[in-house]
């Protein structure tokens, strides 16, 4: 009887509704205002009243002059991303109105959905349509996806054109949202060196056609980084060595004890800003091995903050938000860790294709590159796709191998 309501069910259809229900109670909770949850919203929203005269809403003038960021020189040398900025806040710059935000993060939310689905169509066929059905529906079933759709954070934008490009068969459409993703993200760099590294090593079809797609978006990138992400604190190798705003503050300070007493960097300001290169990174790293354990244990508890798990957070918010923070371990114990780990064992497997596991190489190298600098639940959305995919693949295998096995029993036992 399940069997055939299961078969009758249309998974994109299903997964659309669940994530309706779920934007529509966050919503309908914060009265159609989720500013106060966006992720960096006062940073990016600063970018037109700082740096133009264009007369802006109400709203957006209160927002600002009750931020930090009204005193010129609360970061000052942070330049917030101008396209980003420019665009995808004009609900609230120009209009006024967080409902309208609203909406259209929960149009970006059902396009991803929707694209998901074609690219899964593209990649594999499920045997089971079980299988199809739970990976649709785990997808908004990630509340990080649903926060950062409905409230049309950046990295959400950067996701979608990412998918665009990954579900169209049009080169240049593929091509040009590569390009709108590099001017859109700072972390675009370590998807795309991820994607074209797995590219190589995998070598699935017509692999150096997509490598020759991607291409201009690392020029545009390089442009974008010149005039925008260069203003960004620090060399960038510093955030190996940092733990703070990240859910996991309690290892700071004994790396601060010795990054102290060797070379002056003895707060999280002086972290921050440290312009560290790679080769002082090298030498310090190897002069002591002590600095070499807490970077390794330091990447593994990043990891499971990209993957969701909060850490410090959850204890931070444990009062008002208990059931939802029960919800969102639960998600990462039994999806997104069991989910990684199924695709660093699918690239071991034979019964996955070149594409599958290119694409599960991709997530595994994305999610480590990550965690190596600044580690968030918010920049695995999109990945938690590929994750939820090689769970359901791995018990897909297993279920098909059990029901075979079943039969050869039956077999056996009749002859």
């Amino acid at each position: 009887m399940l069997g055939k309501i299961i078969n009758k069910l249309d998974p994109l259809l299903f997964s659309l509704i669940v994530y309706s229900i779920v934007s529509a109670s966050l919503i309908i909770k914060y009265k159609g205002n989720l500013l106060g949850i966006t992720s960096d919203f006062s940073f990016y929203h600063s970018f037109l009243h700082r740096y133009t005269d264009i007369t802006l809403s109400d709203l957006s003038n209160e927002l600002f002059n009750t931020s930090p960021y009204v005193n010129p020189q609360h970061r000052e040398d942070w330049l917030p991303n101008p396209f980003y900025s420019s665009i995808f806040l004009i609900p609230i710059t120009f209009f006024g109105n967080p409902f309208l935000m609203c909406l259209i993060g929960a149009f970006i939310g059902i396009y991803q959905i929707i694209l998901f689905d074609k690219i899964l169509h593209k990649i594999y066929v499920f045997r089971y349509q079980i299988f199809r059905l739970l990976t649709l529906t785990l997808i908004p079933l990630n509340l990080y996806f649903i926060k950062e759709t409905l409230t049309v954070s950046i990295s959400s934008v950067a996701i979608l054109f990412i998918l665009i490009g990954f579900s169209s068969d049009n080169k240049y459409i593929k091509s040009t949202t590569f390009i709108l993703a590099s001017i859109t993200r700072v972390n675009y760099i370590l998807i795309a060196l991820a994607l074209c590294l797995s590219l190589i090593i995998i070598k699935p079809k017509n692999y150096k056609n997509l490598l020759f797609i991607i291409a201009p978006s690392f020029i545009s990138y390089i442009v974008m980084y010149h005039f925008c992400y260069s203003t960004y604190p620090g060399s960038g190798w510093n955030f190996l060595f940092y733990s703070y705003y990240q859910g996991i503050n309690y290892p700071q300070e004994s790396i601060l004890n010795i990054l102290g007493n060797n070379y002056g960097i003895d707060t999280v300001d002086k972290l921050m800003y440290w312009n560290i290169s790679i080769i002082d990174l090298l030498k310090i790293t190897f002069a002591n091995p002590q600095i070499i354990s807490y970077l390794f244990h330091l990447v593994v508890l990043k990891i499971s903050v990209c993957l969701g798990f909060a850490h410090e957070h959850i204890f931070n918010s444990l009062a008002k938000m208990w059931p939802i923070q029960i919800f969102i371990s639960i998600y990462f114990l039994l999806i997104m860790l069991p989910g990684y780990i199924c695709t660093i064992f699918s690239l071991l497997s034979s019964k996955f294709t070149l594409v599958e596991k290119s694409s599960f190489l991709t997530c595994i190298l994305f999610i480590f590159l990550s965690s190596i600098f600044i580690a968030a639940p918010r920049f695995s959305i999109g990945i938690h796709f590929f994750m939820i995919f090689a769970l359901m693949r791995i018990l897909e295998i297993m279920h098909f191998n059990n029901q075979s096995f079943q039969k050869i029993s039956k077999k056996i036992k009749y002859s």
